[in-house]
C-alpha cells in the first residue's frame, strides 16, 4: 500500500475496525477486528498522505504511526537477533574447528605412537626370528653330526664283529688244531 512505509501493512483507516469501536480495550499491537456493525470509514490518499473522511483522522494517522514504529521497532529486533544468531553460529564454527584440529592431533599421535610400537614390535620379532633360525641351523647340524658319528659307530662295531668273528673262527681253528694234536699225541703215547 503506497504511502504507509511497507508494502504489505494496509494502512489503518482502510482496515476494518479501523475506528473508535474497533479500538476499545484493545491494544495498539493487536490489528482491530471489525464488528458486523461497524461502517468501514473511506480514505484517499494524496501527495501529501492519506486523508479520512471520518471525523477521527488525528486518531487513525496516530495509531498507524505507532503500528509503524512497533513494525519498526520488531524490524529492529529481528535484526538483531539475525545477527545474534549469526555471532553464534560463527562461534560454535569455531570452536568445532578448533576441537576438530585437536582431535586430529590426537589420531595422528595415536597412529604414530602404533607404528613406534609395531616397528619395536617387527624388530623384536626379527631379531627373534634371526635368533631361532640360527639356533636351528646350529642343531641342525650338530644332529647330522651325532648321525656321522653314530653312522662311524656303527662301522666299527661292524669292524670289530668281523674281527671278533673272524678270531673266534682262528680261535676255533686253534683249539681244534691243539685238540688234533693232542689226541695225535696221546696216541702217540699209547
Amino acid at each position: 500500500y503506497p504511502g504507509s512505509g511497507h508494502g504489505s501493512v494496509p494502512p489503518l483507516a482502510m482496515q476494518p475496525g479501523g475506528g473508535a469501536a474497533g479500538q476499545r480495550g484493545r491494544r495498539a499491537s493487536t490489528p482491530p477486528t471489525m464488528s458486523r456493525g461497524d461502517a468501514l470509514p473511506l480514505a484517499i490518499e494524496t501527495d501529501t498522505g492519506l486523508l479520512d473522511s471520518s471525523p477521527r483522522d488525528g486518531e487513525v494517522v496516530r495509531r498507524q504511526a505507532e503500528w509503524e514504529k512497533e513494525i519498526e521497532s520488531l524490524d529492529q529486533k529481528e535484526m538483531e537477533l539475525h545477527q545474534s544468531q549469526l555471532r553464534l553460529i560463527r562461534e560454535q564454527t569455531a570452536i568445532f574447528i578448533h576441537d576438530l584440529a585437536i582431535l586430529q592431533q590426537e589420531v595422528a599421535a595415536l597412529r604414530s605412537g602404533h607404528a613406534d610400537r609395531l616397528e619395536a614390535l617387527e624388530r623384536t620379532f626379527s631379531a627373534s626370528n634371526q635368533k631361532h633360525a640360527t639356533e636351528l641351523v646350529e642343531a641342525h647340524d650338530k644332529l647330522e653330526n651325532l648321525h656321522g658319528r653314530l653312522t662311524n659307530h656303527h662301522s666299527l662295531l661292524h669292524e670289530r664283529e668281523a674281527q671278533h668273528h673272524f678270531l673266534q673262527q682262528r680261535m676255533d681253528q686253534l683249539e681244534q688244531l691243539l685238540g688234533e694234536s693232542r689226541s695225535g699225541g696221546v696216541m702217540q703215547a699209547q
